[in-house]
C-alpha cells in the first residue's frame, strides 16, 4: 500500500482531497440536514398514510405511527447511517476504515464497549438513586413501587427497544466520531475537531429546550462532555467500534428505565406501543422533567464520569508513549 493509500486509510488526522475540500461549518450543517431529513421520513411517510386514510388522531392507538414508533425510529437511523456510509464510499471516495469503522478487533471492541456503556449507565444511575434517596428527590414511578412494570408484555417491549437503540447510539458514534471528527480533522488539528464534534454533538439534542430550559442547559453540556470522553477514545483506538457499544449500551439502558417509568405511569389497559407513543411523546418529556433533581444528579455524574474517563485515556496515553521511549 502507498503512503497516499494509508494516509486516506487513517480514521483520524489527513483523509484523502476528497474530505479535505470540506469546510467544518459545511461539515456540520450538512451532517445535521442530512441526519434530521432521514429521521424524520419514516415519521412522514406514517403520518401521511394516516392522513391519507382519513385518521387525524395521530396518537390514537390505532395510529401507524403509534404501532410501528419503534420500527420507525429503526428504520430512521438505519437510513442515517446507509447515507454516511454511502456518502464516505462514494462521493468522498474514501474506505470505511477512515472514518473508525471495520478495523482490527472491531468486534472486541465493540463488545468491551457494550460493557463499559453498561456499566456506566449503571453508575450514573445509582449516582443518582443515592442523591435522591439522600436528598429527598422525587424519583421515576418504576423506583418508587409500581407493578405495571413487571407485565410480560412490557418486558417484552422492553427487550426490543434494546437492538434498535444499539443501532441508534451505533449510527451516532458512525455520524459525530466517525464521519464528522475524521472530516473535522483533516481541515483542523485532532484537539479541535473532537472540540468541534463534541459541540455539535450538543447542539444536536438542543431539542431538549422545548422540553425545559434550565434541565436541557445541564443535559446539553453532559452532552458535550461525554462527546469529548468518545472522541478522545475513537482517536485513542483509531477505531469508533467501542464507542458504538458504549453509546448503544448506555442509550439502550436509558430508553429502557424511560420506558418502564412510562409503564408505571400508563392508563390502564395502555397497549406497549402506545406507552412507547406516550414516552416518545412532547407532553410526556415535559411531565419527565418533575423528577428534575433525580436528572440534574444523574446528568453530573454523566460529566463526573466523563472528566475521569478522559483524564485516564490521556494518562494512558502517556505511559504507553513512556515506555516506548523506555
Amino acid at each position: 500500500m502507498s503512503d497516499h493509500d494509508q494516509a486516506r486509510d487513517m480514521p483520524y488526522g489527513p483523509a484523502g482531497e476528497r474530505a479535505r475540500i470540506w469546510h467544518p461549518i459545511i461539515i456540520i450543517i450538512g451532517s445535521f440536514l442530512a441526519f434530521y431529513a432521514w429521521a424524520l421520513l419514516p415519521s412522514i411517510v406514517l403520518a401521511s398514510v394516516d392522513a391519507a386514510a382519513g385518521k387525524t388522531d395521530l396518537t390514537a392507538p390505532d395510529a401507524l405511527l403509534v404501532k410501528y414508533g419503534l420500527a420507525a425510529l429503526g428504520v430512521s437511523f438505519a437510513l442515517i447511517l446507509l447515507h454516511f456510509t454511502l456518502w464516505t464510499r462514494v462521493v468522498e471516495r474514501r474506505p470505511l476504515t477512515s472514518i473508525g469503522m471495520f478495523r482490527g478487533g472491531s468486534a472486541g471492541l465493540y463488545l468491551n464497549g457494550i460493557a463499559y456503556g453498561g456499566l456506566f449507565a449503571l453508575i450514573v444511575s445509582l449516582a443518582a438513586f443515592v442523591a435522591a434517596m439522600q436528598f429527598g428527590f422525587s424519583m421515576p414511578a418504576m423506583f418508587a413501587g409500581a407493578q405495571d412494570v413487571w407485565r410480560p408484555d412490557v418486558l417484552l417491549f422492553a427487550a426490543m427497544i434494546v437492538p434498535v437503540v444499539l443501532v441508534q447510539g451505533g449510527t451516532e458514534e458512525v455520524v459525530f466520531r466517525g464521519w464528522m471528527l475524521s472530516a473535522l480533522s483533516a481541515r483542523t488539528s485532532i484537539t479541535l475537531a473532537v472540540l468541534l464534534s463534541s459541540v455539535a454533538f450538543g447542539v444536536f439534542h438542543a431539542d431538549r429546550f422545548v422540553v425545559d430550559p434550565g434541565f436541557a442547559a445541564v443535559f446539553i453540556v453532559s452532552t458535550i462532555v461525554l462527546g469529548a470522553f468518545l472522541g478522545v477514545w475513537a482517536v485513542q483506538a483509531g477505531s469508533i467500534a467501542g464507542p458504538a457499544g458504549f453509546h448503544g449500551a448506555y442509550n439502550s439502558l436509558l430508553f429502557v428505565t424511560g420506558y418502564l417509568d412510562a409503564a408505571a405511569n400508563a392508563k390502564a389497559g395502555a397497549t406497549t406501543a402506545q406507552i412507547w407513543a406516550d414516552m416518545m411523546s412532547l407532553e410526556a418529556m415535559q411531565e419527565s422533567v418533575r423528577h428534575t433533581d433525580y436528572l440534574a444528579a444523574m446528568q453530573t455524574a454523566v460529566i463526573v464520569c466523563s472528566l475521569i474517563g478522559i483524564v485516564a485515556l490521556l494518562a494512558t496515553r502517556t505511559h504507553k508513549g513512556e515506555l516506548a521511549e523506555a
